[in-house]
């Protein structure tokens, strides 16, 4: 299994920052795995790079695909003269190929490649990044949760952005269950004491991420209670605020333990 690491050096987003030195612009590091299902592999971001690198000869020391399986490395390198090119090219305005002096595509054109290759597949509607943004945002709240999904889309945690522009829960509502009365979560002891038992390990040996992960709704209402009942919170500083947040969900998470267990 192939890792892709991606790291965006400069993130935008609506503020305006032109006078932010290299040191204070925002970075964003993360991971993208390639697929466990086979069927899924052409839809694999790590191989479609590793062919790009190899047409292109972007690795060091690797040219084939061949070159690729005898090796027994654990991080490809890439040549120098590659690290500050772009991935995604322009192409000549015949369409002869791509343009040699390494320009990188505009984000219009990258618009209506996708746009073909959803034509290609099928899709019935328009492809842009507008909606492709809120189809992906649809997928975080279905699999981890509106909290899990405003932080992966850089949303503040109590904003109503994410409900109000992005979301249609009518298909993530379980109608059948609310009409019949059935039960349509189980109580917070029971996936308290389940997770238990399927870790093998006690809840206060849990690894956080996989804590927060399963309970993030009702350990950030309960941080953001924290807050705002913090006097001091609004005087400090930055740094001052991030290791007051460390503290304070630390006590979300050991109050809300002890509740439900």
């Amino acid at each position: 299994m192939r890792t892709l690491l991606v790291t965006i050096r400069n993130l935008k987003d609506n503020e305006d920052k032109e006078t932010e030195s290299e040191d204070q612009k925002q970075t964003m590091n993360f991971h993208i795995k390639s697929p466990q299902q086979q069927a899924n592999l052409t839809l694999s971001a790590p191989h479609r790079l590793l062919v790009i690198g190899l047409r292109r000869g972007v690795f060091d020391g690797l040219s084939t695909i061949d070159d690729l399986f005898d090796s027994e490395l654990d991080r490809i390198p890439i040549k120098a003269e590659f690290l500050h090119k772009p991935v995604l090219l322009v192409g000549n305005a015949d369409d002869s190929g791509l343009n040699d002096d390494h320009s990188p595509m505009p984000a219009a054109s990258l618009t209506k490649w996708i746009e073909l290759r959803g034509e290609r597949v099928g899709w019935p509607g328009q492809l842009t990044s507008c909606n492709i943004r809120r189809l992906t945002a649809a997928t975080y709240v279905k699999a981890l949760g509106d909290d899990h999904a405003r932080m992966l889309m850089s949303h503040e945690p109590d904003s109503l952005i994410l409900g109000r522009f992005f979301i249609d829960r009518t298909p993530l509502t379980d109608a059948s269950n609310i009409t019949l009365g059935e039960e349509t979560r189980s109580s917070k002891a029971k996936e308290f004491s389940q997770l238990e038992i399927t870790s093998g390990v006690p809840l206060d040996e849990l690894p956080a991420r996989r804590i927060l992960e399963t309970y993030g709704p009702e350990l950030n209402a309960l941080f953001r209670q924290y807050i705002r009942a913090d006097s001091r919170y609004a005087l400090f500083t930055q740094e001052e605020k991030k290791n007051r947040d460390r503290v304070l969900r630390r006590k979300a998470f050991l109050v809300m333990r002890t509740e439900m267990i």
